[in-house]
């Protein structure tokens, strides 16, 4: 299947029936993602000083695994690919058998355990947006579960996950687990009425640990964590 660029992806977002933007809002979106573009930013997505095989990189929403493909071949990191959906995750676990460094977990990071009734819309199936067809997967809460695969760190994290970004990263932030992220990549989705206040809150969140590096407002922002914060994270209850 041809890969889709994002912004094939975006029209596809705004083609969608519960979407109701202004002109405005869509001029707005374009604006951002046509700044995007030009400030070269697609590139800069995959380029780190500081990564190297050591490193650890979670990318949740691994869909095809074309990012986790391009950040392990440029740095050899341990990539964790988190991918909810049971037909992208089987395929992924096919592509990567050879791949030592290369880790699937069929599941969400999320708030809490639990089943996902999951859209089957392609690269925007999404427990939070309806579709036609849907299909059953797995969300598991984070702390314990990077714990039982032993990550308590990461150098990287990406966050592409149709809306489940709003659970998520309020997650991490209350289990301390932000600080203990180097660098985060997230693309927020506009969902509702309440989605602009809830990214605003969670940019609050990484701000107490982390600085602004770029940021195109949902399309993509990314934020690095400066040397000095070195604090460890709560355990999951």
């Amino acid at each position: 299947m041809p890969k889709k660029t994002i912004g094939q992806r975006i029209a596809q977002l705004f083609r969608k029936p519960w979407k109701t933007l202004t002109n405005s809002r869509y001029r707005e979106f374009r604006r951002a993602y046509n700044q995007f573009r030009s400030d070269g930013i697609p590139t800069k997505r995959y380029e780190f000083d500081d990564l190297g095989s050591k490193s650890i990189v979670l990318d949740l929403g691994g869909f095809r695994g074309e990012w986790a493909d391009d950040i392990h071949a440029r740095y050899g990191s341990t990539v964790h690919v988190f991918e909810p959906h049971p037909r992208f995750a089987s395929e992924l676990q096919s592509k990567y058998a050879d791949h030592p460094s290369i880790h699937v977990h069929e599941v969400a990071l999320s708030s809490s355990d639990g089943e996902l009734i999951l859209s089957d819309t392609g690269d925007a199936s999404s427990a939070i947006r309806e579709g036609e067809k849907s299909i059953n997967g797995r969300r598991v809460e984070t702390g314990a579960y990077l714990q039982s695969i032993g990550v308590d760190h990461a150098d990287l994290m990406k966050v592409n996950i149709e809306g489940g970004e709003y659970d998520i990263l309020p997650h991490l932030a209350s289990l301390g687990w932000l600080e203990r992220i180097e660098t985060i990549q997230v693309q927020f989705h506009d969902l509702c009425e309440s989605s602009d206040d809830d990214r605003e809150s969670i940019r609050r969140d990484l701000a107490q640990s982390h600085g602004e590096d770029w940021c195109y407002p949902f399309v993509w922002e990314q934020w690095s964590k400066p040397a000095d914060v070195i604090r460890m994270p709560k355990r999951a209850a």
